[in-house]
């Protein structure tokens, strides 16, 4: 354009935001990186995880960036992190809180809460006073090593730093080995736990060290009662408050997902606010909200919230690893680092080998005591799977942030993004891909022959399918029906050398059978709870006592033994006041009913299973119970029938409503009204009077 009105889009952005860097613009375009990077070839990320080749390009981004000198728009991104000042654009505070709470919260909204609690103990070990000894042993190490980068507090800091572990690269290949979910567990619970040590630690010696504050025995006990106790604290506060929220929100999707995404972020800055630990105070809140949001959140909505925080997740990895190739590249090639700091580099992972392995050594008598177990292979690969990650690179780049230019502690902000990256790299490269035989050759990957069998019984039902719809479109004799028998075999193999080799049909494994049943009374009884046909109350009860059972799988099954005795104690409160009473007698027949109908699903499921003999002896136990409480108390039954019959004509009307919109003849807006006259269905159906039958 001619005259005034010409515009000139560097000049704009010069001028966007009083002349800063748009900080906004440069997070959005690394993310959209990061998508291109996420859509590689899958055989490429089997072999080099995701935030790998993040971190690689973004040593190809830093190096590229590494000549800016101008003002010019290609260069502000690299600005905005190697010049800290005059021109600030990503500060510490910032960091923290756009990436800690989803690292943090994420993992622990997905985790097994059940399988968490028993090895919560073992997981606290190796987190609390776990990572004070590593962190004491790696300050020691590098202050002896580098006393010109290092003194006592900043060492301290850089051993809490790497007292951070972020084994999910190990974790992955565990579970695609079929690894005992109780050593994953507890590996996962102790990086949750011990990423929330490691900060609170790294936050007392980090003030210390920037802020010039005084290490005097009542300051730290202070410190550390209003980073721990205060913490846990401001998590329950923001637990319940979200739990009350949530039970008087409308359930749509856009309403509860915000309440699920906010409250997280809310703590963390709330914590910050009042100087206490953001992740000690999501800990409680995550588990909490993992626990009790099923009352309110299930089904499409339980299933959105958890794919939004995958995204989220995905957006912060994908930053923290692009920004910290970026910056060790800068670094390196403004000749701030050297061919020593590389050996340094070695020697610290050797020293953080041996770190972690006399931590693992000291508390091993006590761990093979508590929770669920601790044997010499576990202690191995909780040794060996002590990867580094997203957490500590975000305290390297805190300090990196914090020891701005000119700043006394400059060099040893560099050093901790540099020796922080390269321990990513080493130990993802190293430890991550000899996890897998490490696992293989301490025979922790063994899967059930049951499970093998299963896999195998499918995959023949599946090929046997596809041969009979050839068959039947182009008859049994023709070429297409040969060609299709050629297909299957080959199928059929390729599956059976996935599975596993060696196992035949004949083989029983009564402990995988168990196994495998009470994973499908799990599936259903979470079924039951979603349908509206028993309390979140009698489902969590079922589902503690079969996960109590699958632990104890070498013997029968017994589960009807514990929950007889519960339903026992319910009825004897039968005569309490103020609805007491009614609460006990319903919830005995819901746990009771829950339990006899699993147990029909199992045989309807598994017609063949080994262990049917077991599930139909607890079924009649269950049923007689039933039929006693009926002959007793009758309205107790005459009111879980009225309770089923008014579920199923909620589903089926909802059914008829999705179905319509899906169909086109009913609007969205329209079913959402109608959506609400069903719940208004069920409500007034469940207060009919039903005989049972």
């Amino acid at each position: 354009m001619a005259g005034g009105g010409g515009f000139n889009g560097a000049e704009k952005f010069e001028e966007w935001d009083g002349g800063q860097p748009s900080v906004l613009m440069l997070i959005i375009f690394w993310l959209f990186i990061g998508a291109l990077i996420r859509s590689l070839p899958l055989s490429l990320q089997r072999r080099l995880p995701y935030t790998v080749l993040v971190l690689l390009v973004g040593l190809g981004l830093g190096y590229l960036g590494a000549a800016c000198t101008s003002d010019g728009f290609m260069c502000h991104p690299y600005q905005v992190i190697s010049e800290k000042a005059p021109r600030p654009g990503i500060s510490p505070a910032m960091l923290q809180l756009a990436v800690l709470p989803p690292l943090i919260f994420a993992e622990l909204f997905h985790t097994d809460i059940y399988m968490f609690r028993k090895v919560m103990g073992q997981a606290l070990i190796l987190a609390f006073p776990g990572v004070l000894l590593s962190a004491v042993l790696m300050c020691a190490f590098v202050v002896f090593l580098l006393p010109q980068y290092f003194d006592w507090n900043t060492g301290m800091m850089f051993g809490a730093m790497l007292a951070a572990s972020d084994p999910v690269a190990v974790l992955a290949g565990m579970k695609e080995l079929g690894a005992d979910p109780r050593l994953t567990t507890i590996i996962s619970g102790e990086s949750i736990m011990n990423d929330g040590c490691a900060l609170v630690l790294f936050t007392l010696f980090y003030g210390a060290a920037f802020e010039a504050k005084s290490f005097t025995l009542g300051a730290v006990v202070k410190f550390t009662a209003v980073q721990t106790v205060g913490a846990v604290g401001l998590g329950l506060c923001f637990l319940l408050g979200a739990l009350l929220v949530l039970k008087l929100c409308r359930k749509e999707m856009s309403v509860v997902l915000t309440i699920i995404i906010t409250v997280p972020f809310m703590c963390f800055y709330s914590a910050t606010l009042i100087d206490t630990s953001g992740i000690l105070a999501l800990i409680p809140l995550s588990l909490g909200l993992s626990l009790f949001s099923r009352n309110f959140i299930w089904g499409h909505l339980e299933e959105a919230s958890h794919t939004v925080w995958e995204l989220i997740e995905f957006m912060a990895n994908t930053f923290v690893f692009l920004i910290s190739g970026v910056i060790m590249v800068v670094d390196v090639m403004s000749s701030k680092i050297t061919s020593s700091d590389v050996l340094d580099l070695v020697y610290i992972y050797l020293a953080n080998l041996a770190a972690r392995g006399i931590t693992v050594l000291v508390f091993y008598p006590l761990l093979k005591r508590m929770g669920l177990g601790f044997n010499i292979a576990d202690a191995l690969v909780t040794w060996w799977g002590g990867l580094k990650g997203a957490v500590g690179l975000s305290i390297a780049m805190i300090v990196h942030l914090s020891a701005s230019k000119g700043h006394a502690l400059e060099r040893t902000g560099v050093r901790f993004v540099f020796h922080m990256g390269g321990m990513y790299l080493l130990t993802t490269v190293i430890n991550a891909t000899l996890s897998s035989p490490l696992v293989q050759y301490l025979k922790l990957d063994s899967k059930p022959r049951a499970r093998i069998l299963a896999m195998t019984e499918v995959s023949d039902e599946c090929c046997r399918h596809a041969t009979d719809l050839v068959r039947r479109a182009q008859g049994e004799e023709s070429e297409a029906a040969a060609k299709a028998e050629e297909v299957v075999a080959t199928c059929s193999e390729a599956a059976g050398n996935v599975s596993q080799t060696g196992t035949t049909a004949a083989a029983a494994d009564l402990d995988g059978e168990r196994r495998r049943v009470l994973q499908v009374c799990i599936r259903r009884y979470r079924a039951y709870f979603e349908a509206g046909m028993i309390s979140n109350s009698a489902c969590m009860a079922l589902d503690h006592v079969t996960k109590d059972a699958a632990l104890q799988s070498g013997s029968e099954l017994q589960r009807w033994t514990a929950l007889s005795s519960l339903c026992g104690k319910l009825l004897r409160m039968s005569e309490f006041p103020l609805g007491v009473g009614a609460f006990a007698l319903n919830l005995s027949a819901e746990i009771a009913w829950g339990f006899v109908e699993a147990q029909d699903s199992v045989r309807a499921t598994l017609p063949r299973s080994a262990v049917l003999g077991e599930v139909v002896g607890e079924a009649k136990g269950a049923s007689a119970f039933l039929e006693s409480l009926g002959t007793k108390c009758p309205e107790v039954l005459q009111r879980l029938g009225a309770q089923h019959l008014a579920a199923t004509a909620c589903r089926d009307a909802l059914g008829k409503i999705h179905q319509a919109v899906s169909d086109g003849s009913l609007h969205a807006d329209e079913a959402v009204i109608l959506e609400e006259m069903a719940q208004n269905l069920r409500e007034g159906i469940n207060h009919i009077p039903f005989n049972r039958r």
